[in-house]
């Protein structure tokens, strides 16, 4: 069934099934939503109990995950560029600067005061 056909079947209801299948769909949602807090709650205990929780303030905690972030981003970044060196050697493709004319912004960039 498409999800179309699931809205129209849904529209064909009496107004009263239709409220009991939103009630219904709204509860599961509620539980699914518990059980996931719950799985959450329960990981989070057990990093505490084996001792691998960080601990600290919001702030700190934000340092924490930004400088993981940036530091995978870099990672990832710098692992294309060797990826896209790597084709470009094995399939022995060749380029020039022309190939690049549009892309490049040869421009000087702003000036900055040290």
């Amino acid at each position: 069934m498409t999800f179309q056909q699931i809205i129209e079947s849904i529209e064909a209801l009496p107004d009263e099934e239709q409220e009991r299948l939103f009630e219904l769909l709204y509860k599961r949602r509620i539980e699914a939503r518990r059980s996931e807090i719950a799985a959450n709650a329960q990981e989070v205990l057990q990093t505490v109990e084996a001792g691998t929780a960080q601990r600290g303030d919001f702030e700190e905690m934000k340092a924490y995950l930004l400088s993981d972030f940036d530091k995978s981003r870099s990672q990832r970044f710098w692992q294309g560029v060797l990826n896209f060196r790597a084709v470009i050697e094995q399939e022995k493709l060749v380029y020039t600067e022309d190939d690049f004319a549009d892309i490049r912004d040869r421009s000087q960039g702003r000036e900055n005061e040290l």
